[in-house]
């Protein structure tokens, strides 16, 4: 008997038996329950039915392999860029735009697009939803990039005076994260132009982010008026939204009594945000912003470099130092022979 035919059943003897001995209002309720019951009921079963589909899809077979039943993220490599093909997973979505800054979505080919140098942050968050298939190999392709200090040949602290108007870009990048870590600064004022460029051998890329403003600011001298561009939203809405400050006055304690992460750095930054009262807007990454561009492939080759020095301020969860990343080269974490 289908559900049809078992509502028209029921309404019958509700009709002989029950009905009489409701007021209008409450036979009013029971007709809209007969009603509104089926229709739950079928959404029930397609609901159902797709999720039935999606566990029998996942474990269908994909290049005449058998897949887990967690489904496949087929990653292939071409073109400094990473592909991901995969089945459609909410959660799977939600961690790549908020973790990758480069992340953006084919329409035609129905695939992720992840810039290269993000591929180890894509193969940790794509292993927590799927069973990774590495289509083709990787062939990491090094980075040199030197930065321009004195094009030219004008130093940066002879040329700024009191009052000018100064635009930096910033950047910051980590191998592994924590890891090898690198920091760049562009500055523009009064058609000259500087870079500067520094790492780390073992630290985070939100420090990186934070020393490369910090740095930027204690080039400046007295009164400049500085325009920080960074792609950080970490940097930035620290800054404009008031948090380092909030942190401060805490006692550098956030939610449940827990300690405010780069402390040393923060405690410093607030100190040179009152000297030079510097404006700092967020730019996206990865489009097509030269001065942005430029400034990832500087801090991008200073993390590969050797003989990097130790940033005393970064440790790792409960104080203790991180151990370097498995996934990551460990030839970079030590000194040229």
């Amino acid at each position: 008997m289908g559900v049809y035919e078992t509502q028209e059943k029921a309404m019958a003897l509700g009709n002989r038996y029950f009905l009489p001995f409701l007021s209008p209002n409450e036979k009013a309720l029971v007709y809209m329950a007969w009603i509104v019951f089926p229709i739950l009921s079928t959404i029930y079963n397609v609901t159902t039915y797709k999720r039935c589909y999606n566990v029998a899809y996942h474990s269908c077979t994909v290049g005449g392999r058998m897949e887990s039943k967690r489904g496949a993220a087929h990653i292939s490599y071409a073109d400094g860029q990473v592909e991901v093909t995969s089945l459609y997973n909410a959660d799977f979505v939600l961690e790549l735009k908020s973790g990758l800054k480069s992340r953006r979505w084919n329409p035609n080919k129905k695939r992720w697009i992840v810039d290269i140098k993000e591929r180890q942050k894509l193969l940790e968050i794509a292993r927590r939803f799927y069973t990774v298939v590495e289509v083709n190999e990787f062939t990491e392709t090094p980075i040199d990039a030197e930065p321009i200090e004195d094009p030219s040949g004008i130093a940066i602290k002879s040329f700024l005076k009191p009052g000018m108007q100064v635009e930096i870009w910033t950047d910051g990048a980590c191998i592994g994260n924590p890891g090898p870590g690198g920091y760049a600064i562009i500055f523009k004022c009064r058609g000259q132009k500087w870079e500067r460029a520094g790492s780390f051998r073992l630290t985070t890329n939100n420090r990186m982010e934070i020393i490369a403003a910090l740095f930027a600011l204690e080039t400046l001298p007295d009164n400049c008026k500085p325009i920080i561009y960074t792609d950080s939203k970490y940097l930035s809405d620290s800054i404009t939204q008031g948090w380092a400050k909030r942190w401060s006055l805490k006692g550098w304690k956030k939610k449940g009594n827990k300690e405010v992460p780069n402390r040393d750095l923060w405690k410093r930054m607030l100190e040179l945000c009152d000297k030079h009262k510097p404006v700092v807007r967020w730019v996206k990454g990865h489009s097509s912003n030269v001065e942005n561009e430029r400034c990832d492939q500087l801090a991008e080759s200073a993390a590969r470099k050797h003989n990097l020095p130790v940033d005393e301020g970064y440790t790792g969860p409960e104080g203790e130092e991180m151990t370097p990343n498995p996934f990551v080269n460990p030839r970079l974490f030590q000194p040229d022979e």
